[in-house]
C-alpha cells in the first residue's frame, strides 16, 4: 500500500469521540428545516456551501502559497465549511434512499477501477 504524499492534518482536539459517518447521518436529521422540495433546497445549499468553500481557498491564496495552508486558522475555517458541505451530502443522500457509507464504497471502487485500467 502507497503512503499519503502529505501527512494527515492535525486539527483541534475534540472533547467527543470520533463520529462514524453513519452516525453523523442518522443525526442531520435533528437540524432540518421545513422545505416543501427539501431535495432542490438540498442541492441548492450544497451549491452554495461549496462556493463558500472555494471562497475560502481564494481569499487564503492571497497571502498564502497552497502548501501553507496545513494547520492554520484558514485550514480550520475551510473545514467548518467542509462540515456544511457534508451535511448537506448527507441530506441529499438520505433524500434518495442511499447511506454516505454507501456513496464512500461506490467512490473508492470507482476510484479503483480507474487505478487498474491506467495500468
Amino acid at each position: 500500500m502507497t503512503q499519503p504524499r502529505n501527512p494527515p492534518v492535525v486539527g483541534p482536539t475534540l472533547a467527543s469521540p470520533p463520529m462514524l459517518i453513519s452516525e453523523f447521518q442518522a443525526s442531520i436529521v435533528d437540524f432540518y428545516c421545513q422545505n416543501p422540495d427539501s431535495l432542490t433546497y438540498s442541492m441548492l445549499g450544497l451549491a452554495g456551501e461549496t462556493g463558500e468553500v472555494i471562497e475560502k481557498y481564494k481569499k487564503a491564496l492571497r497571502v498564502h502559497q497552497p502548501e501553507d495552508l496545513r494547520n492554520t486558522d484558514i485550514a480550520m475555517d475551510i473545514a467548518n465549511e467542509l462540515g456544511d458541505v457534508l451535511w448537506y451530502m448527507a441530506r441529499i443522500c438520505q433524500e434518495i434512499g442511499v447511506s454516505l457509507n454507501d456513496v464512500a464504497q461506490m467512490n473508492i471502487t470507482k476510484l479503483a477501477a480507474r487505478r487498474a485500467e491506467a495500468v
